[in-house]
């Protein structure tokens, strides 16, 4: 069985979770606990807390990825290289 947390690291703990702080935000402030921990705590805190979507996040907009779509459709793009060249000057 492992060791509770001290009293006054779960408040801290705590004040982060209500303010809205993730759990790597709060595990880079206090290195000691891991992020196991921090998620146990943070079902025990906040038992209603949204979670946070898996996955790699999109780097293309859906703007943008209508726009490749719609100009592959009519041509306006030359094919992958055209995309290729787009993103690029977007910065992608």
């Amino acid at each position: 069985m492992t060791r509770p947390i001290p009293q006054e690291v779960q408040g801290s703990v705590k004040a982060l979770f209500n303010q809205g702080c993730s759990l790597r935000a709060i595990q880079k402030i206090s290195p000691d606990l891991s992020v196991s921990v921090l998620s146990r705590y943070r079902k025990k805190f906040l038992g209603h807390s949204k979670h946070a979507k898996p996955g790699r996040r999109s780097k293309i907009t859906t703007q943008n990825m209508n726009y490749i779509e719609r100009n592959l459709r009519n041509g306006n793009l030359d094919g992958p290289r055209g995309v290729q060249y787009y993103l690029a000057y977007m910065g992608v």
